[in-house]
């Protein structure tokens, strides 16, 4: 037995390989931090476009100058928000809807949706939806359009962790070239 003790004390006094230990005992953390940071970063990024396309929609939506807004009109401004958000329109639940809401002629200053028209008819805005939204103060007969853009995001390697989350984005304008735009089915 004595010669056991040497080789015990030999064998603690040893330090070879610990960084490796240490190592393999962190790598996993490290691997966990990277992949969370780049989810993240996933998802403001998709935040962010999801922002600069409802600003590009709407600003087209508010420079229209033909008689009639009609589905055409509807469908290639939804293309071009399609084309700003990429992946995360094409790899997801993306709804688009695009209202005209105005002042009603009359003393109780209430706001009506004069049309809306959406790539989902579930998504169409209706009166009751009015409440939710900061309006300017409108003059009788004024209108705004607003422009609402939504989509499910997916994190990108935690999505079994984290889940789908909702991004939402409006804007509200007023028509530039016209006190008000029409629609295709406005008599």
């Amino acid at each position: 037995m004595p010669t056991l003790s040497p080789r015990l004390r030999n064998f603690r006094a040893d330090t070879n390989g610990v960084a490796a230990v240490e190592f393999a005992l962190i790598f996993p953390l490290l691997i966990l931090i990277f992949l969370n940071t780049a989810s993240l970063f996933d998802g403001f990024r998709a935040s962010r476009q999801l922002e600069r396309a409802a600003s590009v929609t709407t600003d087209l939506v508010t420079r229209f100058n033909g008689d009639e807004f009609t589905e055409d009109d509807f469908d290639l401004i939804e293309a071009t928000a399609v084309s700003i958000l990429g992946n995360y329109a094409t790899d997801s639940n993306f709804t688009m809807t695009v209202s005209s809401v105005r002042n009603v002629f009359d003393d109780e200053d209430e706001l009506e949706v004069h049309w809306s028209e959406s790539n989902d008819d579930d998504a169409l805005l209706e009166e009751g939806d009015l409440a939710q939204f900061d309006f300017p103060t409108l003059a009788e007969g004024d209108t705004v359009i607003l422009v609402q853009l939504s989509l499910e995001h997916s994190a990108l390697f935690v999505s079994d962790i984290v889940g789908d989350f909702s991004l939402n984005d409006f804007h509200i304008r007023r028509p530039r070239f016209k006190t008000e735009i029409v629609h295709e089915g406005d008599s």
